[in-house]
């Protein structure tokens, strides 16, 4: 075996297993996890507002101007919640370190993702063919694999790293993670929150590797309270994926990474 795949290997094993460890550490009873933030949110107007959104997702017309309005949508909502119960976005805005190395770690973390990812989706497909639930892939990444059409390109991609995991990390964690933890600890909170961010993606073939992508995107906001660090993270998570997708496309290797978040 050529060298390059041996270091190539050990670096992603190296990564797994800090991963790992670090999902460990965080669900043991232990194990504090600084940085949590709680908001003074009833669970009722957040269930009422994930509903809301739910619908818009299930009824929306395939087209991608509902998926820009949907996630203006998103962040509207979340905006009322906060404002409407006097919470206030700014502190929410900082990063944990220099923007280069804020930048550096979010792309280490999804790039640390994508083997436990690429596995779960192996999972998730068995399953789904199992259950005979649909298996069918995101209409985005359709587009990003048979559509010709540059502009479309264009917008599909902005609204993958920079619309959708604003809004997402907007709603699910500054807003839904920090309302149940006011109810919950924050294991139970990240867990309960990473479901929900699968679910409303209402597409069962990558409900698994969403949901551990969630969990870790959960952590993330727990320990450092950084809307936009969970955002870089988010965004490079989908870059990857669109990497992958881009190189299914012109060299017909098959994408091992989860669906768009």
């Amino acid at each position: 075996m050529h060298p390059i795949f041996i270091i190539t290997y050990a670096a992603f094993a190296a990564m797994v297993t800090l991963l790992f460890s670090f999902l460990v550490r965080v669900v043991r009873k232990d194990t504090a996890l600084p940085g949590g933030r709680i908001i003074p949110v009833p669970i009722v107007e957040v269930a009422l507002v994930l509903v809301l959104v739910a619908a818009s997702l299930y009824f929306s017309p395939p087209k991608l101007a509902w998926a820009f309005a949907i996630n203006a949508l998103i962040i509207g909502l979340g905006w009322l919640l906060m404002s409407r119960h006097g919470v206030l976005l700014k502190p929410l805005l900082g990063i944990p370190w220099n923007p280069l190395r804020t930048l550096a770690t979010a792309f280490w973390i999804s790039l640390a993702l994508c083997p436990l990812a690429g596995f779960l989706v192996v999972i998730n497909q068995y399953l789904c063919k199992t259950l005979e639930l649909p298996s069918e892939g995101q209409s985005l990444h359709d587009i990003l694999l048979h559509s010709n059409d540059f502009p479309l390109l264009a917008k599909v991609i902005v609204l993958s790293i920079i619309i959708a995991p604003a809004a997402e990390e907007f709603l699910v964690r500054a807003v839904v993670q920090s309302a149940l933890r006011q109810y919950m600890n924050a294991s139970a909170a990240i867990i309960l929150t990473s479901i929900l961010f699968s679910a409303l993606h209402l597409t069962p073939s990558v409900f698994l590797p969403l949901m551990f992508n969630g969990i870790v995107f959960g952590i993330a906001f727990e320990r450092k309270g950084s809307l936009p660090f969970n955002i870089l993270i988010h965004s490079c998570s989908n870059v990857l994926f669109i990497i992958v997708t881009f190189a299914e496309r012109f060299y017909g290797q098959p994408g091992t990474l989860p669906g768009l978040g």
